[in-house]
């Protein structure tokens, strides 16, 4: 913004100076044709005639001052309008650079996004098979309790009837030996040899 408030107070100072210099030249142009209408009207004493020569030297070295200073703000307006142009290079070089970045960032964010959700859904997924396979744990341990308690079950059953087994044996070769019948005492002999 500063280069462009000097571009401007430096072409109000050109432009004022053009005025200046378009009223000197009128002024000059002015003094001659009065100087011109004087000689045709009458003659000029050598005294006024050499103030007017010094008005007019005068006027030319200011219009020569003038002209210096309106060369030199023209150049200092070229310089000027030159690191304009280069500023505004960089300032377009620099709003590509961040269109770039923020494109990359945009595409980075969104990247990581997408990313984050599919994470999201495979824990949400690992969870649901970490539920069900808990459950299906405890269903399995529900049903191990519930097979050792048949097991056991099944064990004193058996237990049971294996008393019961030897007991009725006990009792058949007890009766067999009071009885004294050794048929029956070789099939009980026979049935505990299977056991």
């Amino acid at each position: 913004m500063s280069i462009i408030n000097k571009l401007d107070s430096t072409g109000k100072l050109v432009s004022e100076q053009l005025q200046d210099l378009f009223f000197a030249q009128r002024t000059v142009y002015e003094n001659i044709k009065s100087y011109n209408d004087s000689l045709q009207e009458e003659m000029v004493e050598k005294q006024q005639h050499e103030q007017i020569l010094k008005d007019l030297k005068n006027e030319r070295l200011e219009h020569a001052n003038t002209k210096a200073k309106l060369a030199n703000e023209t150049e200092k307006l070229q310089f000027a309008l030159g690191e304009v142009e280069i500023l505004k290079r960089q300032l377009q070089r620099e709003k590509s650079q961040f269109e770039n970045t923020f494109g990359l960032l945009k595409n980075k964010a969104l990247r990581e996004t997408t990313k984050h959700d599919e994470l999201s859904s495979k824990f949400s997924a690992l969870q649901a098979e970490k539920l069900k396979a808990e459950s299906e744990s405890i269903s399995q341990m529900e049903e191990i309790q519930s097979l050792k308690k048949r097991l056991k079950h099944e064990k004193d059953n058996h237990k049971q009837h294996l008393t019961e087994l030897e007991l009725q044996r006990q009792q058949e070769a007890y009766i067999a030996r009071t009885t004294g019948t050794k048929k029956r005492a070789s099939n009980v002999i026979k049935f505990n040899s299977f056991k």
